[in-house]
Parts: structure tokens; C-alpha cells; sequence
């Protein structure tokens, strides 16, 4: 049998013992409630991540061109689509960090313009780079010598400013008072030459022979010295403007 004392020790290790499992117990709910709202984030994101590796994706950005980019990858982005001749494309990387693409250029691509081509003063189209000659005018007067440049087109501008394609000489004018007919080789002591008189008389004396023109009578005009034979010729081509007129 315990006596008093032994049965009185025995109570209070009993109690210890069951004071000790519910602060053991208490403690555990305690811990278990404080991860729960610690890690449910985490448990969270673990759950998404494992969600989309199923679904065969990944965090990606929205290009402006149209597009995706995945996450951690990057590519060259442009400033404007295009610059004007001998200008400069400018461009930045932009990356996909945390579903938002870094950096603020819009264009995929960027490309120099092409150049222009010019229009010519006269009609027609050069290419730039291209050049053609001109003249300051059409033509000059003879014994004078033709004015020209080189035009060039540089991007629809071309230079210089002479605004015809070709230019001519002309032609001087025949000196003295009127046309000159050398006869001084006809030998008038011929056979020939006096056939050609004979043929001349006969119209000055009112014959219509065939074939006849004014200047048959101004041949024999300047190889004889006949005034008839002038005033022939002067009255034949007469006729000849008078019927003209008409």
C-alpha cells in the first residue's frame, strides 16, 4: 500500500505529464497555423508553375508588332520603321522580365527610304546618282560654241540649273549680195556652149522649149552679159511666185 505521501507524488507526476501533451498539442496546432499562412503564397505559385508546365507554357510579354516573347528572352526593337537617305536606324534590347517587356521602341524592323529620282527640265526622269548634260540654250549663232554642265540628281534634286538637252550652231549665211554661180570653166568657144545659146535664144525669142528654167537664162545671163537673157530669168521666176501665190 502508498502511504499519503507516495500516493500524493504519484498524482502530481500524472498531472505533469498530462499538462506537458497539451502544451506538446497547442504548440503543433500553433506551428501548423503559422505555416499555412506563410507558404500558402508559395504553395500557390508551385500549384501556377506546375498548372502551366502541364499546359506546355511559360511566362511570356506581348510584343507591339504582335508576337510573344518568353520569359528571359530578349530581341532587337527600332525606333521609327524607316529613316530618310544616309540616316540611322536606332535601336535598344528589349527582355521579357517578370511578364513585362523592358525598353519602349514599337518597330521590329527599320529600313533606309529610297531615294528619289529627279524630273528633267525637258521631259523625262533620271534615277538618283544618275547625271545628264545640258545647254544654256538651243542654239547660238555661227561662229559661237554651245554652253553646257553636268546635272546631277541627288535624292529628287538636281543640280545646275541650264534647262535644254541639245544646243546648235547655225549655219553663217552666204556672203556677198546674192548667189554666186562660178561658170568660169565652160569654154564658150564649144560645140556645147553654142547648142546651150541656141537653146536660150529660142526662148527669148518666144519659142517654149522643153524643159526650160530660169536658170538656164541666168547661165547664159552671167556667161554671155545679154541683158535679155536676165530679164528672162527675172520674168520666169515671176511667174513661178505669182502662180505660187495663187
Amino acid at each position: 500500500m502508498y502511504t499519503d505521501h507516495q500516493r500524493k507524488i504519484y498524482l502530481l507526476g500524472l498531472f505533469i505529464k498530462a499538462f506537458f501533451k497539451k502544451i506538446v498539442f497547442i504548440f503543433s496546432l500553433f506551428s501548423i497555423a503559422v505555416l499555412n499562412q506563410n507558404c500558402s503564397g508559395g504553395f500557390e505559385s508551385i500549384k501556377n508553375i506546375a498548372s502551366e508546365n502541364e499546359a506546355g507554357t511559360k511566362p511570356i510579354c506581348q510584343l507591339p508588332w504582335g508576337g510573344n516573347l518568353g520569359a528571359g528572352e530578349f530581341i532587337p526593337a527600332f525606333q521609327v520603321p524607316s529613316v530618310p537617305v544616309g540616316g540611322t536606324c536606332i535601336s535598344e534590347i528589349r527582355e521579357c522580365v517578370n511578364r513585362s517587356l523592358s525598353g519602349s521602341f514599337q518597330y521590329q524592323a527599320c529600313a533606309e527610304a529610297p531615294a528619289s529620282s529627279c524630273t528633267l527640265p525637258w521631259g523625262g526622269v533620271i534615277a538618283n546618282g544618275q547625271n545628264v548634260r545640258a545647254y544654256a540654250s538651243a542654239s547660238v549663232p555661227a561662229g559661237q560654241t554651245c554652253t553646257e554642265e553636268n546635272r546631277i540628281c541627288n535624292n529628287g534634286n538636281l543640280s545646275g540649273s541650264y534647262r535644254f538637252s541639245t544646243c546648235v550652231v547655225e549655219t553663217a549665211p552666204p556672203s556677198g549680195s546674192g548667189l554666186i554661180i562660178d561658170l568660169s570653166y565652160v569654154n564658150t568657144s564649144s560645140s556645147k556652149y553654142t547648142r546651150f545659146k541656141n537653146y536660150v535664144d529660142g526662148k527669148v525669142n518666144g519659142a517654149n522649149p522643153y524643159g526650160f528654167a530660169a536658170i538656164d537664162a541666168a547661165y547664159m545671163a552671167d556667161l554671155n552679159g545679154g541683158s535679155q537673157y536676165c530679164a528672162l530669168a527675172v520674168q520666169l521666176v515671176e511667174e513661178q511666185v505669182s502662180d505660187a501665190e495663187s
